[in-house]
């Protein structure tokens, strides 16, 4: 494969399993692929500013930053195009109403499991394999097996991973109203909560509630989903109508 398709594909979150292999080898191995790379991830991060002017200052670094490239390679061009079409796409992107379903897509990625570690052996308990599920994306199983556990045994945080599986299942409805008591808990994880109910209400198109759960997390000592928020945020309040 072409390494400029090979970038294009990796900024793009695309790479098939034998692709990430070839990538991970060229990245090791080759100090002019690797600066590439880091070239063009600049490109993409200020493709995603959403100050314009913050965005053009940015690329007027790019003549010192940029790596020193084989001329017979026309890797000049190459990048030339590459930000032009980023800022088009950039340009367009703000100015286009917002898509619930898109931008969750975009930002949801279903909770690591973070408070069980799992060690498979012989006759595991049920909280064992519902995270077991759970960490193979069956979540309709790992639903049914967290809903088998004693309820008086349960710890609150099965909340949020709960909440997690039923969003990936697109049950919005139930996947807000657990959470929702996972966040009354007041447990440890209960914060992160507040990243999915915005996602979740951010899906039903209702962005008031989407910006008052981001806000929760605003100034939070836990550093978790703490830049997606800010960027989230600010790319709903560009988009709404000023009231």
């Amino acid at each position: 494969m072409d390494r400029q398709e090979l970038i294009e594909k990796y900024l793009a979150g695309k790479l098939s399993s034998e692709e990430a292999v070839h990538f991970e080898t060229l990245i090791q191995k080759d100090m002019e692929f690797r600066d590439e790379v880091v070239f063009f991830e600049r490109v993409k991060k200020a493709a995603k500013e959403h100050d314009q002017k913050l965005f053009k200052k940015k690329l007027q670094n790019f003549d010192v930053e940029k790596p020193v490239l084989k001329p017979k390679r026309y890797w000049t061009i190459a990048i030339a195009a590459s930000v032009a079409l980023l800022m088009g796409i950039y340009l367009y992107n703000i100015s286009q109403p917002i898509d619930p379903n898109s931008l969750f897509s975009e930002y949801f990625k279903p909770a690591q499991n973070v408070s069980l570690p799992l060690v498979r052996n012989e006759g595991e308990d049920t909280l064992a394999l519902a995270f077991s599920a759970y960490e193979q994306n069956t979540y309709s199983q790992a639903l049914k097996l967290f809903d088998e556990l004693d309820p008086d045994k349960t710890p609150a945080w099965i909340g949020y991973y709960k909440g997690s599986a039923l969003l990936a299942l697109d049950r919005t409805e139930e996947a807000i109203k657990v959470l929702e008591q996972h966040v009354a808990s007041g447990d440890s994880l209960a914060l992160r909560s507040h990243w999915f109910l915005a996602l979740a209400y951010l899906k039903k198109g209702n962005y008031k509630k989407t910006k008052e759960e981001l806000s929760m997390l605003k100034g939070s000592k836990d550093s978790f989903k703490q830049e997606e928020s800010k960027e989230l945020m600010a790319r709903i309040s560009k988009s709404l109508p000023s009231p």
